[in-house]
């Protein structure tokens, strides 16, 4: 298993002092080791926001390792000169000087260093360290800035039992080397004299949402120790490789064996499946003798899905050869990007009026390196093939580098009066290689239809009282079955009707039905005017018409008299069609307060117009914007309260665009 700490052998001796014996125990660890520090920024813009600089980096890294009596720099204390010219401008020269007398002295044991690296980035340098030295000074300047640095000071790599520390991960914080009192990252040079203590930055910028936040970390990684049982690890040369790929798995070994060595492997799928790649395991991977290094080749697989996947290498650690210790890292996660793009369909505009097009677009969810054609059917559902540009299949072409081609399909006005349906789809049972469906893969379009349907009369009717006049009524589109008519209005007056139902067909709903109207002889001296509504129901024909019907009197206009009467009148609006806005006309007989409702051909209110007042007159008008509305067939209905009488009338519109 893995341990934190390798073994401690303990010597003890017997010293001879002034004739007296002296039992003295000391921890010697099991010779040099060797370490890698990989040092980790992290410092971004993203990640300390406040006043970030450009060209953000840090100086080489300059260090050593040294044993407990000596120290370069701490919290504190006052920085030397070594520390001051590394915090201000990043040189290494009088720092390594300062390392180097340490060493004469036999207090340091060898210098720690690196190179410039921008931030974010990485970089990883190996030292080694001797048990008389066990502890390690590293430092980096923040670059730009006035005198701030990062490092470790004294960190000990021996553990108390005398093994060298397998690995250790260090946040690494800003400090004020204390010799420059700029106070943000461009500042001009202000020299500290005195110089004051090193100290850690806890404010802006590093203090971030309300916590100092590290800009990076080092990491000691154990590789070897002189004289040690040699220790296993695992490397991977890619870890994201492109399906249908190899990655490459290398075991190292710290140092060399004179016998070959069977070093275990076992692969296990994270998000992969077996299929996804060269799953066969354990492996029992060789390593000739005098050698330090096998290597293992495992072949990924293309797959129909659109999804990265995982799996991991490892070391069988339970199953190492008593001679190979666990050394570090010992896995590996390996990503296989997968290749494949994903199809899916969308349509610019649904429903689309008949007789204009739609645009279909097929988009790919990443490009690829070729053309490829992705073929599109089309099937009706209500439509018939005339109603549409039924051409199926099409074969939409995707250039190389782009994720999207558009198709354009027209519609075709036709006689009916109903809203129809086609299906436009991915054919997937024939996509193309790498292409995979996603969803939506299928629309459903409707044309809605422009034909509205309507009932056909004259503008309006007059004639005198006692007589009899006729007017003619039909349809004005086709119905797809019968459609019945149903006359109102003329209840309780003197106006009689030969016939209240009218029925037509899908063969004669043009052909003129003649309703014979009868008015009655009354005392009073004024003209009747009666309101009669045609109510028209069947499959798509919900729709409804009004007609005025003006009886005039025969016994002539009373003498006090002085001016003709006005009756109460719906004239219409214009423009109808119309598209944004329109005018009703109407007359009143006398002061009135009028409102509008307006309704669809379910009957539903879709825009109301309060109440306004009109007095007694001709040529009333109101206006309705209809912008809001979409295209379509609509009525709309005046109520209309004179002192107690509540009246209403109606009149249907079309809005197109």
């Amino acid at each position: 298993m893995s341990k934190n700490y390798s073994a401690t052998i303990q010597k003890f001796l017997i010293c001879c002092i002034a004739g007296s014996f002296l039992l003295v125990s000391f921890v010697i660890a099991q010779g040099t080791a060797t370490y890698d520090l990989t040092f980790t920024a992290t410092w971004s813009s993203s990640t300390h926001p406040d006043n970030f600089p450009s060209s953000p980096h840090f100086s080489g890294m300059i260090g050593g390792t040294h044993d407990s009596t000596v120290s370069f720099w701490d919290t504190g204390a006052i920085a030397s000169e070594g520390i001051k010219r590394m915090a201000e401008l990043g040189s290494k020269g009088p720092l390594r000087s300062e390392i180097n007398q340490a060493i004469s002295a036999m207090n340091a044991g060898g210098i720690v260093e690196g190179s410039v690296m921008n931030s974010p980035g990485s970089q990883t340098i190996t030292f080694d360290i001797r048990p008389s030295w066990n502890r390690v000074t590293v430092t980096s300047m923040v670059a730009p800035s006035p005198d701030w640095f990062v490092g470790v000071s004294g960190l000990d790599l021996l553990g108390s039992d005398g093994e060298w520390i397998d690995s250790l991960e260090v946040d690494l914080f800003v400090y004020d080397a204390g010799t420059d009192s700029g106070s943000d990252y461009t500042s001009q040079n202000q020299p500290t004299d005195p110089r004051e203590p090193i100290s850690r930055i806890t404010s802006s910028p590093f203090l971030v949402d309300g916590s100092v936040k590290p800009v990076g970390t080092f990491r000691f990684d154990l590789k070897n120790v002189v004289g040690n049982t040699p220790r296993a690890s695992l490397s991977v040369d890619q870890n994201l490789v492109d399906e249908g790929d190899s990655v490459t798995v290398t075991v190292q070994l710290s140092s060399a064996l004179n016998a070959d060595v069977l070093i275990p492997l076992t692969l296990s799928p994270g998000t992969a499946e077996p299929g996804d790649y060269d799953s066969t395991t354990p492996i029992n991977l060789n390593i000739n003798s005098g050698a330090t290094e096998a290597k293992y080749s495992i072949q990924t697989y293309r797959d129909n899905d659109i999804e990265d996947e995982t799996f991991t290498v490892e070391l069988d650690t339970s199953n190492l050869p008593s001679d190979v210790r666990e050394g570090s890292p010992v896995s590996g996660e390996v990503t296989i990007r997968d290749l494949d793009a994903a199809a899916s369909l969308s349509v610019d505009q649904n429903p689309v009026n008949e007789g204009e097009s739609i645009t279909v677009t097929v988009q790919l969810s990443n490009a690829l390196n070729t053309d490829v054609a992705v073929p599109l059917t089309l099937s009706p559902g209500t439509a018939e093939s005339s109603d549409y540009d039924s051409t199926s299949p099409v074969n939409l072409n995707i250039n190389s580098g782009a994720t999207e081609a558009e198709y354009t399909i027209q519609t075709y006005r036709d006689n009916d009066i109903e809203d129809e349906t086609f299906t436009v789809e991915l054919d997937t049972t024939n996509l193309p290689s790498g292409i995979v469906a996603s969803i939506p893969i299928s629309q459903e379009v409707t044309i809605t239809d422009l034909d509205m349907p309507g009932i056909s009369t004259p503008a309006s009717v007059e004639f005198m009282e006692g007589d009899m006049t006729s007017f003619n009524v039909a349809l004005t589109t086709q119905p797809s079955s019968d459609v019945t008519v149903t006359l109102t209005g003329h209840e309780n007056t003197d106006l009689m009707l030969d016939l209240n139902v009218l029925t037509f067909t899908a063969s004669n709903w043009d052909q003129e039905q003649t309703v014979t109207l009868t008015a009655t002889e009354d005392t009073d001296l004024l003209d009747d005017q009666v309101t009669l509504t045609l109510s028209a129901s069947g499959t798509g024909y919900m729709v409804s018409h009004t007609l005025t019907v003006t009886i005039q009197d025969n016994m002539g206009v009373a003498t006090e008299q002085t001016e003709e009467a006005i009756s109460l009148a719906l004239w219409g609006n214009y423009p109808n069609p119309l598209s944004n806005s329109t005018k009703i006309v109407f007359d009143l007989p006398e002061p009135a307060q009028v409102s509008v409702a307006i309704t669809d051909l379910l009957g539903r209110t879709v825009k109301m117009l309060p109440d306004k007042s009109f007095g007694v007159g001709t040529g009333h008008t109101l206006q309705i914007n209809t912008g809001d509305l979409p295209s379509g067939a609509y009525f709309y209905t005046l109520k209309i309260v004179m002192d107690d009488k509540v009246v209403r009338r109606s009149k249907a519109m079309s809005i197109v665009r």
